[in-house]
């Protein structure tokens, strides 16, 4: 309460000096969407968005800050989204704002709350510092003390409320195709195997992954590309590969469903002068469409432990070829079936407020466990049945995975680079 006084009075006392020295400049430079994190006292970090801009019929909704053109000082009454009685106090001078908005429950007059808060932008008026305080009747919301940031949404950029985005939205509410880039943190990945009695030596490594997703197609796309090297027979070779992987993705119901899988792989290899080629495709058709549990917006609010286990068993058809081609010899190929099936369950096992992924931080992440059976990329004829482990950041998705790819046995751990969802 002490800490809640002094910070009142220093608005109160703030503002009463603040007010002469106003300037009534055009409100129309701060009018922008923007991405906003927020922590209140020890609770989790929340993201949200916030509209800052002049339509007075608006005055009152969830994530929007009415601000007439002109002027400095306004006080604004009316309801907000569940008629509830709001008065609204804001003051602003240069690059900041002040918005205090106190709230007066309809059903208990008992029932109230007030949040202050002072947004400084910086002198592009792209990001800002937030800091303030929160009041409620209800012991058990969160309050007291806040900070955290707010940054202008840009065309450019693609947001989401979902833990792992399958569509988005950019700053002008369009839909925008998805991207993510990925770096392979534990490679080379090293591979040693006997085939046809005969010792196989081979190292990957790997540039970054890229993976995206065309709202319009609803396709989710991997592309892997890298460097191989190794040895057979006594005989050293070096070569390149690449690897795309297609999901088709469904919307249901208000569920994310993958529907079924394609892998081409292609490795040209170069041993004493003369060059090999090794060409496979795979195909998984699943019975019933899997479903993508990390697309949703309240993963957080499900407790450590929680397992999602609704779909049971889910089998696939794994069908494909091999195709070899060396020199001096006709290309020979070699067509593989099969039927798999596995328990297919996702668990929480745990959850941060925050994690610095390379060089990154990123807020409210969800760490999730899948049991399921996955291909292995370097063995056309190898399925494993694998727990997969995910860190999503809501708004972002995974910005760190273990075992989502897999060669030889290995499992890829991968880290987010870049992707142009924002927070």
């Amino acid at each position: 309460m002490k800490t809640l006084l002094k910070y009142l009075t220093f608005l109160s006392v703030s503002l009463i000096f603040f007010l002469p020295a106003l300037s009534y400049g055009d409100n129309s430079r701060f009018y922008n969407t923007y991405s906003v994190n927020t922590k209140t006292g020890d609770c989790p970090t929340q993201l949200w968005t916030l509209t800052i801009g002049d339509d007075a019929n608006r005055m009152g909704e969830d994530g929007y800050l009415y601000v007439p053109a002109k002027g400095n000082y306004f006080i604004n009454k009316g309801t907000d989204e569940d008629y509830n009685l709001i008065t609204e106090t804001i003051a602003i001078k240069g690059r900041e704002i002040y918005w205090s908005r106190f709230t007066q429950s309809v059903s208990d007059l008992n029932d109230n709350w007030t949040k202050i808060l002072r947004f400084t932008l910086s002198e592009n008026y792209k990001v800002g510092a937030i800091e303030g305080y929160s009041i409620d009747y209800n012991p058990s919301v969160c309050q007291e003390g806040i900070s955290g940031g707010i940054t202008k949404r840009k065309k450019k950029f693609a947001f989401s409320q979902s833990f792992s985005p399958v569509t988005a939205l950019n700053g002008f509410e369009d839909p925008v195709t998805l991207s993510w880039r990925y770096r392979v943190m534990n490679q080379p990945i090293k591979i040693n195997q006997v085939v046809n009695g005969v010792s196989l030596r081979m190292s990957f490594r790997f540039k970054d992954i890229i993976l995206t997703i065309d709202p319009s197609a609803l396709e989710r796309k991997a592309a892997l590309k890298g460097s191989v090297n190794g040895s057979a027979r006594g005989i050293s070779f070096t070569g390149n590969f690449n690897a795309g992987v297609t999901e088709n993705i469904q919307l249901s119901a208000g569920k994310t469903l993958v529907d079924n899988e394609e892998m081409n792989m292609n490795i040209i290899l170069t041993a004493m002068g003369e060059s090999a080629n090794i060409k496979v495709n795979a195909n998984i058709d699943f019975d019933t469409p899997a479903e993508w549990f990390l697309d949703r917006s309240d993963l957080d609010m499900r407790p450590i432990g929680y397992i999602y286990d609704e779909q049971g068993i889910v089998g696939a058809s794994v069908n494909g070829y091999v195709k070899v081609k060396i020199p001096g010899e006709g290309p020979s190929t070699q067509n593989f079936s099969d039927y798999v099936s596995s328990p297919e369950s996702w668990e929480i096992v745990d959850w941060k407020d925050s994690m610095v992924v390379m060089g990154k931080e990123y807020f409210n992440i969800v760490v999730v466990d899948r049991r399921t059976i996955i291909p292995d990329y370097a063995d056309p004829y190898g399925n494993q049945n694998v727990t997969i482990r995910y860190w999503v950041a809501q708004g972002v998705g995974m910005i760190r995975g273990e075992g989502q790819f897999s060669f030889g046995g290995n499992p890829l751990v991968i880290e987010l680079v870049s992707t142009n969802l924002q927070q």
